[in-house]
């Protein structure tokens, strides 16, 4: 079972004079990474940068090689880092938003936020010691007006955070049991609401096996699932789990395709995933009380 987990970058600055203190930082996040493999076995970590090549202003991460004391801790941050299929999380698209700690822009913490797992942070000050963080989220909504909200995002930095975000860490989907052609094969068991055209599969098929594209569709899918499943239409729209909006006017053309009954519709629904610019459009059918999926892929018109 694999967990990814993604590297806070605030946390690499503002480390304490103390050689004593840096090190004891690298022992508690190495600790913590130690005890999330006793639950886990299989994560990894994720980090914009390689962590091999962090330089934290008179020092670098590979400096505490020299450092009897955190060599194992070394050795044990870099086999996290080097069990990622991915070199760096890549682009975050830009019409999802930014994630900011009090003025600081933070793109760790909001990829962690956006496929739904934890940061991992050096305990280099006391905001970095806590299970959460406080963030302010700036995201795009309709007609590109700003929405602002906040949030708290899981961290983990010492080993005790571990059984804090015991629930988040053990229901992590297992991502090594399918590709997109076993999504497409089991989507009537998944997900029961919803109805997707034959040309879905080939989309599903595109995703790399066990690739965070993947991941994300998945749980994008999941949890446009669970709204369909609990929507009443004469109530309103479903209780969205993550962010679904409408394509605007201008550009709903992008958006037809052939439905199941081989009419011509618009699926302007659309949730997001990451790396990248990627959507999945459907639209819903309030009468049986269910979606239809049409497109899983890069923005249309892009």
């Amino acid at each position: 079972m694999t967990v990814p987990l993604v590297l806070n970058e605030l946390s690499c600055v503002g480390w304490p004079d103390s050689p004593r203190e840096r090190a004891e930082c690298v022992q508690n996040l190495a600790a913590t990474l130690s005890a999330l493999s006793r639950l886990r076995r299989r994560s990894f970590l994720l980090s914009e940068t390689k962590i091999g090549s962090l330089s934290f202003g008179t020092f670098t991460f590979n400096s505490f090689f020299n450092e009897p004391t955190c060599r194992d801790a070394v050795r044990q941050i870099l086999a996290f880092a080097n069990r990622s299929p991915l070199s760096s999380f890549g682009e975050i698209d830009s019409d999802i938003g930014e994630c900011f700690v009090g003025e600081q822009s933070s793109r760790g913490i909001y990829f962690a936020l956006l496929i739904g797992t934890a940061a991992i942070s050096f305990p280099t000050s006391e905001q970095w010691r806590n299970s959460t963080i406080s963030v302010h989220i700036q995201e795009l909504g309709k007609e590109a007006a700003i929405v602002d909200r906040s949030d708290l995002a899981p961290n983990m930095s010492l080993p005790e955070h571990v059984n804090t975000h015991f629930d988040l860490i053990s229901g992590f989907r297992d991502l090594d049991v399918f590709d997109g052609g076993e999504v497409w094969s089991k989507r009537s068991d998944w997900f029961p609401s919803l109805d997707f055209l034959t040309r879905v599969e080939g989309d599903l098929r595109s995703l790399k096996t066990n690739s965070l594209q993947l991941m994300q569709v998945v749980n994008r899918l999941f949890e446009i699932e669970c709204a369909i499943a609990s929507w009443d239409p004469q109530i309103g729209l479903p209780e969205w789990k993550s962010k679904v909006t409408s394509e605007g006017e201008q550009r709903r053309h992008y958006c037809q395709f052939n439905s199941s009954a081989g009419q011509s519709e618009v699926y302007d629904w659309h949730a997001r995933f990451t790396p990248g610019a990627g959507r999945i459009h459907f639209r819903m059918v309030p009468n049986a009380r269910r979606a239809e999926v049409a497109y899983i892929g890069p923005k249309l018109g892009a």
